[in-house]
Order: structure tokens, then C-alpha cells, then sequence
């Protein structure tokens, strides 16, 4: 096994050494990540040096990186390739350390592969172009059926990767499902920014935790003991998740959180699971001083908005949205109330 790794990594080396140091050392690096972590998959690497070759010999495309700001941000889609090239603002590559870490996970990613490429003086994401469903836009939600196409067991598994990885910008149009009824997260430039606890502003906070997909019926479905079993397995993929995140650290230079990190893992690992819970169960025990008033908080949001809405979209609302609205004075008094006893 060994050996074919070495093969392939000799030619991933010789390929990227034709076209610069960053990418070289990044090879060499995966490379030594390899031997010490079985899970990564060095034929995906080699795939992404075949691609990483053609975009580095296009000079008309390491122009038009090259000119960009770096304020810029652009996606291209590479239909010959199957690939997207994503350019994000400050050379963030957080999509392939986010993809790389899942990779830990025990086989059960639900991060789209990406990978890191220098090209025009940047550093780019190369993505894998995946067939999946988003939300419709007149509602927010994957269409039905396709939204039910999702095991509760595999909805808790997304969600508990959204919370160690620390995703962000979680709106409907950013979580696909694809044909298997899998949920696939794609769009993750934002991640590791969590803050464990609420923090809140005037009349608003952040929950550190919140995505659209709290508004699907998973949220609140119970499990059932084929679940349970299910997800006692993914708990238990994580066992030696500190050891190999400490050893991926070794190989990759980004500022991990590991104090957060390891903090929500241990949240994981100390949920009581057990047939008959619900998301929402685990989402009121990483909140528990929050969760004491999140019914009035579903309340409050209903009549702001002037329609029922259920806690997840009420969650949701509030974490994303709800600065942007235009308040009464009676409904800013409420939300200072209720901000002031629930949010420390």
C-alpha cells in the first residue's frame, strides 16, 4: 500500500514541481499526511494534479486571476474538468481544510471534495462538480420530496459536522441534497468561526449554531433505534479525533480553534442519545441557558413576522435576518427583555 502511495505521490511531486513552490510543498505535505492517515485517499490528490496541471499551463486564466483584487471573488465552472475554480476574498481556502478534516469522520463526509491550488499569485479553491437539489427560492426549502428523501439519521450527521467544523453562512441555496437523499455541503468558505456560546448585539445575537435546514422536519423528528445505532456509529468514528487532528495540524498551517473544536466534540460525545430525541433536544443541551426561552423566542419572531413559524425557522431567523428588519418600538422592547434574560 505503501508503495503504490509513494507512486502515486512521486508523480503528484514531479507535476507540481514544474509550477511552483507552494504547490510542491503542499504535495509533499499530503503526501506525509498520507502515510500517517489512512483516510486520506491520495487518488483524489492525483485526479486534482491532472486538473491542477491543465489550469496551470492556461495562461489567459493565471491572467485573470493575477488581475483580480484581493477584495475579488469569482466562481468559474470548468464543464471539460468537472470542476469549479473558486477565487475567494483574502486567498480563503477554508473549503479544502473543512473537506480534509471530514475526512476523519469514520467515511462519513458530507463536505464536497475540494482542493487548494497557487495559480497567478492566489490561492484558489478547485471544487468537484456534484449532482444535488437546493432550496427553491420562493420558499427556502429543497422541495419536498426531496427534502423527506433525507434519514433523520443522516440529517443529525450533517448537522453535527456543520457544528465541529464550524460552517457558517448555512441559508437553504448553500445545502444540497443529491439523488441518494444525502445531504452535501458545498459552499463552506466560512467555517471554524463558531462562537460556542450566544453572543448578542441591541436587539439581536448570534447563536454560533444556526442553519436553514433547522427548519426542516428532521429538526424536530424523534429517532428511532435504527437511527440511534446509526449515529452511535458516527460518535464513535470521532474516538481518536483529537490524536488525528493533532497529526493534520502537522501537515497543514491554518488557525484551527482546538480549544472550540474539541469543545463541540466533547458536546457530541456527552449528548444522551437515546430513541425518542430530536435534534432540537441536542440543540437546547449545547444552549441550555438560551433554550430556556426559545419558545417565547418562536413566539416573538411569529408576530414579528406576522405569520406561526416553527423554532428552527424562528432560529434561523433570528440569527441571520432578524438585524436587517425594521422593528416596532414595542417588538424592540420585547427582544431587549428577552435578550437581557436569556442571553449571557
Amino acid at each position: 500500500m505503501r508503495r503504490y502511495i509513494l507512486t502515486n505521490v512521486i508523480f503528484l511531486c514531479i507535476a507540481s514541481g514544474l509550477y511552483g513552490n507552494w504547490n510542491n510543498t503542499f504535495d509533499e505535505k499530503t503526501y506525509q499526511l498520507a502515510l500517517r492517515a489512512s483516510c486520506i485517499d491520495i487518488d483524489e490528490y492525483e485526479v486534482f494534479a491532472h486538473i491542477r496541471e491543465t489550469f496551470l499551463r492556461n495562461s489567459h486564466l493565471e491572467k485573470h486571476i493575477a488581475d483580480m483584487t484581493a477584495l475579488e471573488k469569482e466562481i468559474i465552472l470548468r464543464r471539460k474538468e468537472g470542476v469549479v475554480l473558486k477565487i475567494r476574498k483574502s486567498n480563503n481556502i477554508n473549503e479544502a481544510f473543512a473537506w480534509e478534516i471530514s475526512n476523519f469522520f469514520g467515511g462519513f463526509s458530507c463536505i464536497v471534495p475540494a482542493f487548494p491550488i497557487k495559480i497567478g499569485g492566489k490561492y484558489v479553491i478547485i471544487q468537484k462538480v456534484e449532482s444535488f437539489a437546493i432550496a427553491e427560492e420562493k420558499t427556502n426549502l429543497p422541495r419536498k420530496d426531496i427534502m423527506r428523501s433525507v434519514l433523520v439519521e443522516d440529517y443529525w450527521n450533517a448537522c453535527f459536522q456543520m457544528y465541529l467544523l464550524g460552517l457558517g453562512d448555512l441559508k437553504g441555496s448553500n445545502i444540497g441534497i443529491n439523488k441518494k437523499g444525502k445531504i452535501r455541503f458545498f459552499d463552506v468558505e466560512s467555517s471554524f468561526k463558531y462562537q460556542n456560546q450566544p453572543i448578542r448585539s441591541k436587539y439581536s445575537f448570534h447563536a454560533g449554531f444556526a442553519a436553514q435546514s433547522f427548519a426542516w422536519p428532521q429538526f424536530q423528528q424523534p429517532l428511532d433505534k435504527r437511527a440511534v445505532i446509526s449515529l452511535q456509529r458516527f460518535i464513535g468514528s470521532l474516538d481518536n479525533l483529537e490524536e488525528d487532528i493533532t497529526t493534520y495540524l502537522a501537515y497543514r498551517s491554518f488557525p484551527l480553534d482546538r480549544e472550540g473544536f474539541f469543545y463541540r466534540l466533547e458536546k457530541i460525545r456527552n449528548f444522551p442519545l437515546e430513541k425518542g430525541k430530536t435534534f432540537e433536544d441536542f440543540y437546547r443541551f449545547i444552549f441550555p441557558q438560551m433554550s430556556l426561552g426559545l419558545d417565547e423566542l418562536c413566539s416573538i419572531i411569529s408576530r414579528i413576522l406576522q405569520k406561526k413559524v416553527s423554532l428552527g425557522e424562528a432560529l434561523f431567523f433570528a440569527h441571520k435576518d432578524l438585524k436587517r428588519e425594521k422593528l416596532s418600538s414595542e417588538e424592540k422592547k420585547e427582544l431587549r427583555q428577552w435578550l437581557s434574560i436569556y442571553i449571557q
